[in-house]
């Protein structure tokens, strides 16, 4: 049995620590078996300070199929993206690691790159040849011509992935220098035979990505190209690969740059032609079996109910349709009709923010109380009115949108609105025992006999604002639209348009008059058995035609 190696793996590179071992050996004129010694050299190698990983064969975390995401054809004919672009016209894509499925996404590119790692360390190993020794009759022949086990070859494909990826993004006339820089076979030849010219192949590759990328992104390409020039001088693969890696990341933002300039440049084009695009899409989907029976009963229940009440003539289905939102707004229910599909989220954001305009509702109105129980009956200011529903709106947790508080949390609210009453009465002394108890029965007094009623309150104004709004913008364009929605600092409007219940009600007037446009003549304005008929008989040509037409980018959006 040889000398432990242990000592030399410290902080030494991996590279230098077999060329130290190996001038150990031979200084001290060790004898035994130099093979074995390699073998625990490599294996302390790839166990030694990077982690093991699974081993299979695996694509980088960016690949060209991934970007393909990002092509001219796949964002025009995003309906989503059409979509969003009505409620946020300066909408661009950026990477999306949000959510379960981006901590996966996190995780298995790391362990992608850690494999690569131990993959680029045994490629290193291969560059140094022994030569016998007095004491040593042993070569190395076939440590130098060591094959790779199948699941350790990721640099194949990472080659391929990146020359393709180039292809795409750089102008036809370098794609010939590509393919003869980027030949994969003789790349990999160059590496198992030790020549490859990383410091080279880095400049190389630096020059033409700044030829064809924004000036913004030159000081990260000129990092890159450190890193790697860096760690091939050091034979260093853990810091080869963060080069790599900051490459994929430079490819990826290259192709992010070209897909929002296309964003920006056809934008309005888009915009102008959303609503038809999206019935087109939609009416499709029907004619190919998309479940619309649920939505298409909520709509027609909403006008039965109507109907029930007073006579509604044909006219007044956008009526109809208007108070059956308002009052998926108010009644918070989590359950929404499959064609809000892409307004699910401003469907949710809106029904938490008419909780919180009915919790400050409720608690202004216990604030009056108490100051009435302490004898003030001088007008109270409006400012200091309004700072106290700030504070109740700061103190209260936006995830409860259900109205339902926690005890501590309502310990804290009725401290404020005591704390608060005291300040207007004058009062100077901490808040007492008996004046905490009150107000907060009063609390409990308006929460159980008067939630109705505030929240009726609530509704009317909310209907008489979005009334308002869609008789401003109903005939209005989707881009004026948008144009009417952007604040104007040459026109600023009244102070009592600026509170919450006007932003609820002119955000919702906008997700109703797009939503109504889109799917009234397609679905809620059909008979069922027409949609039936429909569905039954889908035309085989449009089938064909415009599968192969839409898709969803699986990217975020800022």
């Amino acid at each position: 049995m040889g000398p432990s190696t242990s000592r030399f793996f410290t902080n030494t590179p991996p590279y230098l620590r077999i060329k130290n071992i190996i001038t150990y050996n031979i200084k001290n004129n060790i004898t035994y078996n130099i093979k074995n010694v390699l073998k625990n050299i490599i294996e302390n190698i790839t166990t030694h300070p990077i982690k093991n990983t699974i081993s299979r064969f695996g694509n980088p975390p960016i690949t060209k199929c991934s970007l393909g995401e990002l092509n001219f054809e796949r964002i025009i004919n995003d309906p989503k993206l059409r979509h969003d672009l009505n409620f946020e016209l300066e909408i661009a894509f950026r990477p999306n690691y949000d959510g379960p499925r981006g901590v996966q996404k996190k995780a298995t590119a790391k362990a992608y790159w850690e494999a690569l790692a131990k993959e680029l360390a045994q490629y290193f190993a291969q560059r140094y040849e022994l030569h016998p020794t007095a004491s040593c009759n042993t070569t190395t022949p076939e440590l130098h011509n060591r094959p790779l086990l199948p699941s350790q070859r990721r640099l194949p494909q990472m080659f391929r992935t990146i020359k393709a990826i180039l292809k795409s993004l750089v102008p036809e006339t370098e794609c010939f220098a590509i393919d003869q820089t980027l030949d994969v076979e003789f790349l990999l030849q160059q590496l198992e035979k030790g020549v490859c010219d990383l410091v080279s192949l880095s400049d190389w590759l630096g020059k033409l990505l700044m030829g064809s990328c924004s000036p913004c992104r030159d000081p990260l390409v000129r990092k890159m190209v450190k890193t790697i020039q860096e760690a091939a001088s050091n034979q260093d693969a853990r810091g080869l690969v963060d080069g790599i890696e900051q490459l994929f990341v430079i490819l990826e933002t290259m192709k992010l740059d070209v897909a929002n300039h296309q964003i920006r440049a056809l934008k309005i084009l888009m915009f102008e032609d959303s609503v038809q695009f999206e019935r087109r899409f939609f009416e499709d989907k029907i004619n190919l079996g998309l479940p619309v029976a649920n939505a298409w009963g909520w709509y027609q229940s909403s006008v039965q109910q109507a109907r029930s009440y007073e006579e509604v003539g044909d006219d007044s289905n956008l009526d109809i349709f208007t108070k059956a939102v308002i009052d998926l707004v108010i009644g918070n229910d989590p359950t929404l009709p499959d064609t809000f599909l892409y307004d699910i989220g401003r469907l949710q954001a809106l029904q938490a923010d008419f909780q919180i305009s009915l919790s400050k509702k409720i608690h202004g109105e216990t604030f009056i109380r108490v100051l009435e129980y302490l004898g003030h009956s001088a007008n109270l200011p409006l400012s200091t009115y309004d700072a106290l529903l700030q504070r109740i709106s700061k103190l209260e947790d936006t995830s409860r949108v259900k109205g339902l508080w926690s005890a501590q949390l309502e310990e804290h609210l009725v401290l404020e609105i005591v704390r608060t009453a005291y300040s207007v009465c004058k009062i100077t002394s901490l808040p007492t025992d008996e004046h905490v108890t009150i107000a907060k029965q009063y609390l409990e007094d308006v929460k159980s006999l008067q939630h109705e009623d505030l929240e009726c309150e609530l509704r009317n104004d909310l209907e008489e604002i979005v009334d308002r709004e869609l008789s401003a913008i109903c005939h209005l364009t989707p881009l004026q639209i948008q144009n009417h929605y952007q604040p104007n600092p040459m026109f600023p409007r009244p102070e009592t348009e600026r509170d919450d219940l006007w932003s609820i009600g002119e955000r919702l007037a906008h997700v109703i008059v797009l939503h109504w446009r889109i799917w009234a003549p397609i679905l809620y304005l059909k008979p069922w058995e027409a949609i039936e008929q429909q569905q039954a008989q889908p035309d085989v040509t449009v089938r064909r035609m415009r599968r192969k037409s839409y898709s969803a980018p699986d990217l975020g959006l800022l």
